[in-house]
């Protein structure tokens, strides 16, 4: 099978747990699936839903560190609407130096990722990254390989395929509201950490061009 291959690299990234929203906000140590979509789609410059693609990737970074930064405040009215309270400053982590690779079963993503629409990042809007190599490969089915920096979609109460942190995401958000984003797909993951470990899991392929690889390709619900 042909993926379009792209490997993205920046000077800072970070991800919200979005169950932290209030004091320091931390950061997940890979990037949810659902902001994969949302740099897909800054680059389409329209939304890319699951169905257009099936994504697998490998991220590192080269460091951690904290960022001060301005928020907004609103407060809910009695009739349930909210308005503009003032503004305050929070620490936020964030990861220095990111590297994203990506592979995507969508061909047609070679071109727009080759000629994004909008600026791509990985999280805030100041964490921008460029796409710094972007081919077709070639991938080969495995039933194991050595994997980091991913999300393995897991059962509770199962055993765990390898190490790493449990966290409950959303596969991506609705946006036919507008501004306000509905989660969809919550699922239970394993993000993978820096290290490299063997994998036995479902969906894996490698890519002999680039040294047989290991990618787990993500099955949307």
């Amino acid at each position: 099978m042909e993926v379009v291959y792209a490997r993205l690299t920046g000077l800072s990234a970070s991800f919200r747990i979005a169950y932290t929203i209030s004091g320091d906000q931390v950061s997940l140590t890979v990037p949810p699936y659902s902001t994969i979509l949302g740099l897909l789609s800054f680059a389409k410059d329209s939304e890319v839903k699951p169905d257009e693609t099936q994504i697998g990737f490998r991220y590192t970074y080269h460091g951690e560190a904290k960022d001060l930064e301005k928020f907004h405040r609103w407060e809910r009215k009695d009739n349930g609407s909210y308005k503009y309270k003032s503004t305050a400053v929070r620490t936020r982590q964030m990861h220095l130096f990111p590297e994203l690779e990506l592979i995507l079963t969508n061909l047609e993503f070679e071109d727009i990722l080759d000629r994004p629409k909008r600026p791509l990042f990985l999280g805030r809007s100041q964490d921008l990254v460029a796409v710094e190599d972007l081919r077709i490969l070639e991938t080969n089915p495995v039933e194991k390989g050595k994997l980091h920096g991913t999300l393995l979609p897991i059962e509770l109460g199962q055993r765990l395929p390898a190490n790493g942190m449990i966290h409950n995401l959303p596969e991506h958000f609705d946006y036919v509201d507008g501004r306000v984003r509905k989660p969809q797909n919550v699922r239970t993951f394993l993000a993978l950490p820096q290290e490299e470990q063997e994998v036995n899991f479902a969906n894996l392929v490698c890519l002999p061009d680039l040294g047989h690889r290991v990618f787990y390709i993500h099955r949307w619900k």
